[in-house]
């Protein structure tokens, strides 16, 4: 797969993530972008990456063979709550029951504003 491919790959599969907010099954990825489930992985793997290396606030997580794209809720809780919601701080366990796409939806926003 040559370089624009694959970015426009990973961009797709960004967009699907980031518009789902939910878990994405791996089948309809792959109906999605017409590839295998190798190189779907492949340019997950390598979008997990790219957000590690850039250090950005949001993750891809595998869910039992899914995908979910989220906010990284442990490093930046503290700054998401209080935007979210003014209400006392929820237990790790009620948190982690929060739609990650709306977390997400904020801190792009936040970052559009910088």
């Amino acid at each position: 797969m040559n370089l624009y491919g694959n970015r426009k790959n990973k961009a797709i599969i960004e967009a699907i993530l980031y518009s789902a907010g939910r878990e994405v099954k791996m089948t309809e990825l792959m109906s999605a972008l017409e590839l295998g489930a190798n190189e779907i992985a492949n340019i997950i793997e390598s979008m997990k990456e790219d957000y590690k290396n850039l250090n950005r606030g949001i993750e891809i997580i595998e869910i039992e063979g899914s995908y979910q794209l989220c906010t990284k809720k442990k490093e930046y809780f503290d700054y998401i709550y209080p935007i979210f919601d003014n209400r006392a701080k929820p237990n790790l366990s009620q948190a982690k029951h929060w739609k990650h796409s709306l977390l997400l939806h904020i801190i792009l926003k936040l970052q559009e504003q910088k």
